[in-house]
């Protein structure tokens, strides 16, 4: 299903790329750039089902992922708590 979405939506990139070339303006897409394998296995393994341009930062925020990964620590301790 995410092969078919990269597919289908750079194709759609591509037709607005094709016309806005057509009519001389800028495309709503960065279309011919996304399309190399370093974007393709980004989004493969990625948990987005659906293909788009998606805003990233250019720095990591240590705080927020370390908050994320003790709250999935915890988690998962008690779930095994619970089980046991």
């Amino acid at each position: 299903m995410k092969m078919h979405s990269y597919v289908t939506v750079n194709r759609d990139y591509r037709e607005d790329y094709e016309l806005a070339k057509k009519e001389g303006r800028k495309p709503l897409s960065n279309y011919p750039d996304n399309v190399n394998i370093k974007d393709f296995c980004l989004f493969m393994i990625t948990p987005w089902l659906v293909y788009a341009n998606y805003p990233r930062r250019s720095t990591i925020n240590y705080f927020y992922a370390i908050k994320k990964f003790s709250f999935a620590m915890l988690l998962l301790i008690t779930l095994y708590m619970i089980h046991s």
